[in-house]
């Protein structure tokens, strides 16, 4: 994980850019799949993690 960009907490929407990760050499954006509150950012810039790792839960209920 090279970045993170949002905290618990924080209000997103579909398509802001959540994580920066590196993979094949190339950083790429995880981007919100859907409008949402930050509830749990489970990772720090710095982390290794593994396909299927749970990075951070967004609350989709609570908007």
């Amino acid at each position: 994980m090279t970045e993170v960009l949002v905290a618990d907490g924080d209000q997103v929407r579909e398509g802001d850019p959540l994580l920066v990760m590196v993979a094949m050499k190339m950083n790429n954006e995880i981007r919100s799949p859907a409008d949402g509150r930050i509830v749990d950012v489970s990772v720090n810039a710095g982390d290794a993690v593994d396909q299927g790792d749970l990075m951070l839960t967004i609350d989709t209920e609570s908007e």
